[in-house]
């Protein structure tokens, strides 16, 4: 919580409102289980069965971290939220293509994965 503006919360009778510091804070929530920060839980997964769960304040965190730690599988990637899927990278098994694409992640010459996508950019 390094770095984080605490607001002295009205219910808070404990340590002058610092709630970093508070004895009664607990997995990143204060003494009300009120969340402490505005982040959220999402699972980025892959089709070999791998996964990661990232908690972040913003999707574009999320992605980051996702195109950081994704390796070489041959399989597609994507991110849900709340077990529903939001977006995924497509993985192509050669690199014909790839120019069409603003930020592929490219394997040698086996192969890329395209940019992010969601199923309502495609159906909608």
């Amino acid at each position: 919580m390094k770095g984080m503006i605490m607001i002295k919360k009205e219910y808070c009778t404990q340590n002058e409102g610092d709630c970093v510091t508070c004895s009664l804070v607990n997995y990143g929530r204060d003494c009300m289980n009120n969340p402490l920060t505005k982040k959220e839980l999402y699972m980025v997964k892959c089709g070999n069965g791998w996964k990661m769960q990232i908690e972040a304040e913003t999707l574009s965190e999320v992605k980051n971290k996702a195109t950081e730690v994704v390796t070489y599988t041959q399989q597609d990637f994507w991110i849900e939220k709340d077990g529903a899927e939001i977006l995924r990278r497509k993985w192509y098994g050669s690199l014909d293509g790839i120019r069409d694409f603003t930020d592929p992640i490219q394997f040698g010459s086996f192969g890329f994965y395209g940019d992010w996508f969601s199923f309502d950019d495609v159906l909608g």
